[in-house]
């Protein structure tokens, strides 16, 4: 654990696009086999592996700038893990951005040319330049 919090603390900022950030939720959104393959365990069996994992957990003042970017619709990763992260990230004092996207799903992203992806491209790297 040591280490990735080493390299956490290289990070200048991050951009988040429909990410799990608080990996006790979306039991049901997760195949059996996956949540096993992450933890060892299901959620639902409350395993700390699942708290612990969460990036949601280990905000703090020095957490880099974030941009969240999450489809209102989205059925994988439900729309409340992101404004989880940014409540945390806000009451740690660290400049963060959730641009919510009305009636998108998970996939937005990947559909090129979409108004999703054209968002996430046209924001993504203004705020990576304005970090720098």
């Amino acid at each position: 654990m040591a280490r990735s919090v080493e390299w956490c603390n290289a990070v200048r900022c991050v951009c988040r696009v429909t990410s799990r950030h608080d990996l006790t939720t979306g039991r049901d959104t997760w195949i059996d086999s996956r949540q096993r393959e992450v933890c060892g365990d299901l959620v639902s069996s409350g395993a700390a592996c699942w708290h612990d994992y969460s990036p949601v957990n280990h905000v703090t003042s020095s957490s880099p700038p974030t941009l969240l970017i999450h489809g209102t619709n989205d059925a994988t990763v439900p729309y409340g893990n992101s404004r989880k992260l940014r409540d945390a990230l806000e009451r740690a004092g660290v400049p963060v951005c959730l641009v919510r996207l009305p009636g998108d799903g998970h996939a937005f992203a990947h559909i090129i040319g979409g108004v999703g992806h054209q968002t996430a491209v046209n924001l993504a790297g203004p705020f990576v330049t304005q970090q720098y």
